[in-house]
Parts: structure tokens; sequence; C-alpha cells
């Protein structure tokens, strides 16, 4: 079920993407005072506003305007958390004590906070902006890869492995594991 939600929402942000792309008017460029006010149509899908813009137009453009840096902010927090939960996880350890404090430091500090701190320092624009939410969001997404890559490292199969002192283990196994557990859910 859950699959199927993000899907929807994944097949519903392209088809605005591509939308913006077939619409007919632009939304800054088409003042038409004459136009003001109308209700939903053929030419205007959703009407026109007090000075007679494409309502609908104006709503793709500005959705893809900030529906970008959402999934990028997305996107680093997924590889990033993600690459540092795994080196946690597999290796354990002195690497495992590092990435988790270098997480608590960052998860010390409101998420606003950093962001704000990350706009003042190296600038507001909106890819900075969503580098840092991903850079916050990170932690979370690291914990949750690394506790599950410890608890299949110490899974049945693996122990099996390693008690045959088996040269087949590799991280190949630990990942399609990994693969197979996030599919199922």
């Amino acid at each position: 079920m859950k699959s199927r939600v993000g899907l929807l929402l994944i097949g519903a942000l392209l088809a605005t993407w591509l939308l913006a792309l077939v619409l007919p008017y632009q939304p800054g460029a088409d003042v038409a005072v004459q136009a003001a006010d109308l209700g939903p149509g053929a030419a205007h899908w959703l009407g026109t506003d007090h000075l007679g813009r494409d309502v609908a137009s104006r709503l793709v453009l500005a959705s893809r305007a900030f529906v970008a840096p959402g999934v990028l902010a997305a996107l680093v927090a997924g590889f990033l958390g993600g690459a540092l939960g795994t080196a946690a996880g597999w290796y354990g350890g002195l690497v495992a004590t590092a990435v988790r404090y270098v997480f608590h430091v960052i998860g010390a500090v409101p998420r606003l906070v950093l962001v704000l701190l990350a706009g003042a320092v190296f600038g507001s624009d909106l890819f900075v902006l969503a580098v840092a939410t991903g850079v916050c969001c990170a932690p979370g997404v690291g914990e949750a890869v690394a506790a599950r890559l410890e608890s299949l490292r110490r899974a049945e199969f693996v122990t099996a492995l390693r008690d045959r002192k088996s040269t087949r283990l590799n991280s190949s196994h630990t990942v399609i594991s990994y693969a197979v557990f996030c599919l199922k859910k």
C-alpha cells in the first residue's frame, strides 16, 4: 500500500513537470485585465485571477519551484545518511563510533537553526538550503540503515559463513538482504 502511494506521488510530480511544458499560458507574460476573474473553463482550467492571469499555469510553475528543492533535500539525506549508515553498520567499531558521533552532533542542534546558519554562511540560494536540509535529515536515515545492517551482520547466515571461514561473504550479501527488507515494507 505504501509503495502505491509513493508511486502515485512520484507520478503526480512528473505530471506536474510535464504539464508545465504544454500549458498554453506563461504566468508572468499574460496579464489581460479583460479576462480578469473568469471561472474554470476550456481555455483556463482553473480560471483566472484579478489580473487575468491563468491560475493553472501559475500553480504548476510555482509547484515546480518548491518541489525541486524538496526532492534534492530527500536525495541528499538518502545518499549521505545511507552511505554513512552503511559504513557504520558494516564495519562497526571505531567507524560506527565516529559516524554516530557526527550524527549526534548534527542532531544536537535544531534543524531550523542549522539550515538558517548554512543560509547565512553560504548564501540563501534554494540549492544551498535544500542541501543543508538534506544534511540535517541524514542522521535519521543513517541511524536506521546502521541499525538494520548491524542486525543483518549478526544474522544466522552471516554467522554461519564466518564460522566456516567462507570467503564468499561480502558486502553484496548484506546489501541484497537490506534491499529485500526495504522492499517488503
